[in-house]
């Protein structure tokens, strides 16, 4: 008997297994998946690494106008030049050239390396010892992460507005450098055309386009010409897959939503007729978007992986402040609120990403994030990393968001470090604007794979003085267990006022929660990831209850006065009702 119940759950194991590949791989558009089996035998069969050998430099042809730099808030020239290089909050002692085989920091932080945004912050000659070191020591090779294509592809981009753009006075007068790095650009580009990145698509094709796009702006000739149709065929292919209707990135991250706009900005700023024209559309929607999803603080929402620090946000690029008012973006599945006291509401009832690539998905359907008096109250978890330890499998769970978690199973299928087996997608979406604010309701299937096949259905209802109400329903046929998430800022301080109503304070602004219906309320420890590599202690507010049918719901009001607060009439604020 032993034996054979073993053997039962092997089999088991193994079938979950098989269904969670299937589920993953089923959604693969075609070309991406014969690009993933190529992918992988190219890796187990490397191919030869012999790098082609350059023509004659031709001229430059880039424009002139300055490029919006990476986002380097805690480099100097000073500090790169001792030896020391920070990436995603961690700070390694690299020395000067730059130590570029490194084997203990995280992946993420070496490929941060090499796409040599720090080159910004250094003067001429300093910038052109890193690259001739880096030229020299690290030559192609697939096991090496510098020449995987998304830091080729970064790298390239950089070099050519650092040396070829904002040094182009200076590249004249040295045309040695000029010829070192046209010949290795050559060899950066031969090798990244034979190795689009087919197999993943999404920000990363979108990449590989806008590199080869701009070195084929700045360099004249029949080379450029070759590499110029290349990177606007793949741009002009996959940018409508890729940037939304409303304007959102189809990967529905904010963070890569701001590096899209930079993207985008810079590639229309290279002097190209032709690249300009490509990107000009897509570029006002996605420039149209991102003060949006951003808080009155500056800062992006964090919803999917997204963090803080990593790409300029709206003062880096210049943007305009989002103007008090309601917003909808229904292709992306953001909507929410700005009123002119600074309270702020942005909520999730989209799909968590493309089907074919859901690879930066969360557990955040129904999820929203609020801001009081200008300062962020509620936050979602954001991101820690991409090495797939316990914290990334957290970050991206359904705890982790401001939403309604069954049975401790999160809505979509997370696994691995990047890939979504079974997936959520929201459905019966309604959104009304009115002369009070917005309402907007939704449920959605993350559940429907659970016994009695329960739904979520959440109601936001938004007033524009800063009061927000929400109502949720579960019902099934079997009975759940039910836990509702509000995840606090870590400045937050909680201060009872009874069984079913807290003060929150941060510093002198204040938001008062009220509770009603089902469930039993406590305050559960947290974790809160604002920036990569960061973690800080913070507190959520945890509603639980259990059953087949379960009506609750809450409402945030600023200030100090307490709320009556009804699951069907609404909420009384200031003796002002404000109904469903």
């Amino acid at each position: 008997m032993r034996c054979f119940g073993l053997s039962f759950g092997v089999s088991f194991l193994l079938v979950t297994a098989a269904m969670r590949f299937f589920q993953t791989v089923r959604r693969l558009r075609a070309r991406q998946a014969v690009a993933q089996l190529g992918h992988r035998v190219c890796h187990r069969f490397p191919t030869s690494t012999k790098s082609q050998r350059s023509p004659p430099a031709p001229a430059i042809r880039l424009g002139a106008l300055p490029f919006i730099p990476p986002l380097q808030p805690s480099a100097n020239a000073g500090v790169v030049q001792t030896g020391g290089l920070t990436f995603l909050n961690r700070t390694e002692r690299v020395g000067w050239p730059p130590a570029w085989e490194m084997g203990s920091p995280p992946k993420l932080w070496r490929y941060n390396l090499h796409y040599h945004d720090f080159l910004w912050k250094l003067p001429f000659d300093d910038a052109v010892t890193a690259v001739r070191s880096w030229i020299d020591s690290y030559p192609n090779g697939l096991d090496r992460v510098g020449w995987d294509p998304y830091p080729v592809s970064l790298r390239v981009q950089n070099w050519c507005m650092y040396f070829f753009g904002r040094h182009r006075a200076k590249m004249t007068d040295r045309p040695e450098v000029s010829e070192m790095l046209w010949a290795s650009i050559f060899q950066q580009i031969a090798w990244l055309q034979k190795r689009i990145e087919w197999h993943l698509l999404g920000n990363h094709i979108l990449e590989n386009g806008a590199a080869l796009s701009l070195a084929g702006a700045t360099f004249d000739g029949a080379t450029g010409d070759q590499w110029l149709q290349l990177g606007l065929d793949l741009l002009g292919k996959h940018l409508d897959d890729n940037v939304l209707t409303d304007g959102g990135h189809a990967e529905r991250s904010p963070m890569y939503h701001s590096r899209l706009c930079q993207m985008l900005e810079n590639l229309s700023r290279a002097g190209n007729e032709e690249i300009s024209k490509l990107v000009q559309e897509p570029l006002k929607r996605a420039w149209a978007f991102l003060p949006l999803v951003s808080h009155p603080d500056g800062g992006i929402s964090l919803f999917n992986d997204a963090a803080l620090g990593i790409y300029p946000g709206v003062a880096e690029l210049g943007m305009e402040r989002s103007k008090p008012g309601v917003f909808a973006l229904p292709d992306s599945g953001y909507y929410g609120a700005l009123s002119n006291e600074g309270n702020y509401v942005i909520c999730d009832a989209g799909p968590i990403g493309p089907d074919h690539q859901p690879g930066h998905a969360h557990g955040d359907t129904l999820s929203f994030e609020l801001s009081v008096g200008g300062v962020r109250f509620v936050v979602d978890s954001g991101v820690l990393g991409y090495e797939g330890d316990r914290w990334r499998t957290y970050a991206r769970s359904t705890r982790a968001h401001n939403t309604i978690e069954l049975n401790r199973v999160d809505q979509s299928d997370f696994w691995g470090v990047f890939r979504v087996g079974r997936r959520a997608y929201p459905r019966s979406v309604t959104f009304t604007e009115d002369d009070r604010g917005f309402s907007l309701e939704g449920e959605h299937t993350g559940y429907d794979h659970l016994t009695g096949r329960p739904v979520h259905r959440r109601r936001f209802r938004w007033i524009d003085k800063g009061v927000l109400m929400v109502r949720d329903r579960i019902k099934g046929g079997s009975p759940v267990w039910a836990r509702s998430h509000i995840h606090l800022h870590p400045d937050v301080a909680i201060l009872p006022l009874s069984d079913r109503s807290l003060l929150l304070q941060r510093g002198v602004v204040s938001c008062t929660v009220v509770l009603a219906g089902a469930g039993r309320l406590s305050v559960e420890p947290s974790w809160y990831f604002p920036e990569f590599g960061c973690m800080y202690r913070n507190y959520v507010l945890v509603v639980s209850a259990r059953g087949s049918e379960l009506v609750s719901g809450f409402c945030m009001a600023p200030g100090k006065v307490l709320p009556t607060f009804d699951l069907e009439r609404g909420a009384r604020v200031d003796d002002v009702v404000y109904g469903w």
